[in-house]
């Protein structure tokens, strides 16, 4: 296991033992799991299924941090840079943001941790075919098979965004700056990514000490 994957697998410990429930993963989510799916029973299910699945049984290359406020339609994740790519090494904190209509229509994706990339907009916004709506793309730039479809789940979505990280779509850029830079002085464009590595891991550990040292506080109460 390498450091940056202890580092995820200790954080995630500390906050199953911080709020009581060590290895009952069921348990931790059982509470908002049931709030959500008694709001949205049709829609939230396959959710749940893959929040539980994912939690019990963590796929290479991503982690589920956990939801935003409980709310089975807002996902964070932890993508792990891929191999023998400039973002190798990264810890990149990202949100998924589902429809009440999913899985019929895709989520939305954004970068929190500050990220360079062709295929990313400023903002953090992922600009990818998986993430289109269902159908032919305009001007047939994009075939319906290459955009969502409601079999696709959390982890198709950020396999897709790790091949994105390793292999940019030079025809469908979301940032011009990144896109230009890749293309004119690749050697600037690397050196602005390891600075992205290099900050998504300082987030990533202040956020693991922030819970830890929560995790001491409430111990002492």
């Amino acid at each position: 296991m390498t450091p940056k994957m202890t580092l995820v697998k200790n954080y995630f410990e500390i906050v199953y033992k911080r709020d009581g429930f060590a290895n009952e993963i069921v348990t931790i989510f059982a509470a908002f799991l049931c709030r959500a799916v008694s709001c949205f029973p049709l829609m939230s299910a396959s959710l749940a299924r893959q929040l539980v699945e994912l939690q019990t049984n963590p796929t290479d290359g991503f982690a589920v941090r956990g939801l935003v406020d409980d709310n089975i339609f807002k996902w964070q994740v932890i993508i792990f840079g891929p191999p023998e790519s400039p973002y190798e090494g990264g810890t990149f904190l990202a949100q998924l943001d589902f429809p009440i209509s999913y899985p019929q229509h895709p989520p939305k994706m954004r970068f929190i941790t500050n990220i360079l990339h062709p295929n990313v907009y400023r903002d953090g916004y992922v600009c990818i075919s998986i993430l289109h709506p269902p159908g032919d793309g305009p001007h047939g730039v994009e075939r319906a098979a290459e955009r969502w479809q409601p079999v696709h789940t959390v982890e198709s979505i950020v396999i897709s965004v790790q091949s994105m990280l390793s292999e940019p779509n030079f025809l469908s850029p979301a940032n011009l700056e990144a896109l230009l830079m890749f293309r004119i002085n690749p050697q600037r464009y690397n050196e602005r990514v390891k600075q992205c590595v290099k900050e998504s891991n300082v987030a990533l550990e202040n956020d693991y000490r922030d819970i830890s040292n929560d995790g001491e506080g409430r111990r002492a109460q």
